[in-house]
C-alpha cells in the first residue's frame, strides 16, 4: 500500500529557503505594504503578522485597518533589561477621549446659569445625558444637568 523508503532528509524548514506570501526580510522600520480589501481577511493578516513575529524574534510588525485594505508595517521594538520602551521627554498629551471630544460640546465655554441645545435628530438624547455625566467627572467642581425640551436635549451648567 505505501511504498517505504529508507534514508530521504525531510524537507528542509529553514525560512531563509522558503519562498513567503508577504516580504517580511524585506521590510525596513517605517515601511509598510498594502493588503489590497477584500484579498483576504483582517484575521488572516493579523494571524500571518503575528506568525512573522514569533518567527522574526529581531523584528516587529503591526497591522491596521486603512483605506483600502490592510497596511503592515514594520516598527521600532527595543528590547533590554529596562523593558521594551523607549523613555520620550516633552511630548505634549493630548486630550482625553483624542482630539475632538472635549469640544464637541461647550463645557469649558459655559458659566453657572448658561445653557446650551441641542436639536432632535443632532445626536441621540442618551448620549447628551452620557456625555454631560462624564463633563461632571471631567470638570472638578462643574455641575451639568440635562432636560428633555421641544426642541431638544437642553444642557445647564448648574455649579
Amino acid at each position: 500500500m505505501y511504498e517505504i523508503k529508507k534514508g530521504v532528509p525531510p524537507p528542509d524548514r529553514n525560512r531563509a529557503n522558503r519562498p513567503t506570501k508577504y516580504p517580511w526580510e524585506k521590510l525596513a522600520v517605517g515601511d509598510s505594504f498594502l493588503v489590497p480589501e477584500g484579498m483576504l481577511k483582517r484575521s488572516s493578516v493579523q494571524f500571518a503578522t503575528w506568525k512573522a513575529n514569533r518567527a522574526y524574534p529581531d523584528r516587529r510588525f503591526a497591522t491596521r485597518a486603512v483605506d483600502g485594505g490592510i497596511r503592515v508595517w514594520r516598527i521600532v521594538w527595543l528590547t533590554g533589561e529596562s523593558g521594551t520602551f523607549e523613555v520620550e521627554k516633552g511630548v505634549p498629551m493630548p486630550e482625553p477621549g483624542g482630539p475632538d471630544r472635549r469640544t464637541k460640546y461647550p463645557w469649558d465655554k459655559l458659566d453657572v446659569g448658561d445653557s446650551f441645545l441641542v436639536p432632535h435628530g443632532a445626536v441621540q438624547p442618551q448620549s447628551v445625558r452620557t456625555a454631560a455625566s462624564k463633563a461632571n467627572l471631567a470638570y472638578p467642581g462643574r455641575r451639568f444637568i440635562t432636560r428633555a425640551v421641544d426642541a431638544g436635549v437642553r444642557v445647564w451648567r448648574i455649579a
